[in-house]
């Protein structure tokens, strides 16, 4: 019992840690992940906040995932995406929000910052081996696809 508590602390503070790192990125305005610039577009066009445009993403990635892999929707992946969701609302609406970063060098310090900070909360996340973020999950199951589509090319072809 108290391995599963541990291992559900890393991962908790693993995912809380990742937020953090995400919302130092976006407030650094020097520029953020792919799927993060995705999250602020779709926030600056459409509404809702960041961390709501993460679960919706994460919720389709999650089905995408199952298709691909032709399993069951990993539900482990709706906590992760709910965490990072919500902690990175809450960063950015209330730990953060009345801090700015201007000017270049203080900018990219933090941008820098929230780098090393995601990669810090990536490795606590990993080491419990839960579950994977949608994003991360949707990369391995893509690979994997590919990896067999290119198995069989090449079968086909040591055929003839």
């Amino acid at each position: 019992m108290r391995t599963f508590l541990v291992k559900t602390l890393f991962y908790i503070v693993g995912l809380t840690i990742i937020s953090l790192g995400v919302t130092l990125t976006i407030k650094a305005d020097l520029g953020a992940g792919a799927w993060d610039a995705m999250n602020v577009g779709l926030t600056e066009i459409i509404g809702f906040s960041v961390g709501n445009w993460v679960i919706i993403i994460g919720s389709i990635l999650i089905g995408t995932n199952a298709l691909i892999a032709r399993e069951r929707p990993d539900i482990l992946a709706v906590v992760t995406i709910l965490v990072i969701g919500k902690m990175i609302d809450f960063w950015l609406i209330t730990g953060l929000a009345p801090f700015s970063f201007t000017g270049f060098l203080t900018q990219f310090i933090f941008l820098i910052l929230g780098i090393v900070v995601i990669a810090i909360g990536v490795s606590l996340y990993l080491q419990p081996n839960y579950s994977l973020n949608p994003i991360d999950g949707w990369w391995h199951y893509r690979n994997g696809l590919a990896y067999r589509l290119l198995s069989q090319k090449r079968s086909r072809k040591d055929l003839l």
